[in-house]
């Protein structure tokens, strides 16, 4: 595919001629349809051997045990002030800071604490819930995640003090 990207960018500023149109397609676009019919392939096969239902198993666990971890470091460290509602689903807990504080203006006292957060404005289209942050625990193991609860406190205690 890299191929056919370099010969995309070598056309770009004149007319290709059919050859080299021909090589881009063969290499670029013709290299992702043939990556999408093997990806495809694989995970039909994958299906088939009923391999899928072991790694969801495997997925709800790992993510049952992140999102633990973070919502017990969260409940050890935030401050009375800040509440959450442990979700029963998905890949975020939302955190409810008190009304008066935006957290937009929290991310550059969390960043001096190398942590982040969404804020909750981001998520409405009248940018509402500014007082709200969503955090995510699908990418980091759980001992990153209580780090960064801890970390995240400790940047939130800053800014209402």
């Amino acid at each position: 595919m890299v191929g056919g990207q370099v010969l995309d960018i070598t056309a770009d500023h004149h007319k290709p001629s059919l050859e080299l149109l021909k090589g881009i397609h063969a290499r670029k676009t013709g290299a992702l349809i043939a990556a999408a019919c093997r990806m495809g392939a694989i995970v039909q096969s994958a299906i088939e051997l009923g391999l899928q239902e072991k790694q969801l198993s495997h997925l709800k666990e790992v993510y049952q045990q992140r999102k633990n971890a973070l919502n017990t470091s969260l409940r050890k460290n935030l401050p009375d002030s800040v509440s959450f509602i442990e979700p029963d689903g998905g890949f975020f807990t939302w955190l409810q800071l008190p009304q008066h504080v935006d957290t937009e203006k929290l991310i550059p006292e969390a960043h001096k604490h190398d942590v982040s957060f969404a804020p909750g404005s981001f998520f409405s289209p009248r940018r509402n819930l500014k007082n709200y942050m969503r955090l995510s625990f699908a990418y980091y193991e759980e001992p990153e995640l209580k780090e960064g609860a801890k970390r995240l406190a400790a940047a939130i205690k800053r800014q209402l003090s």
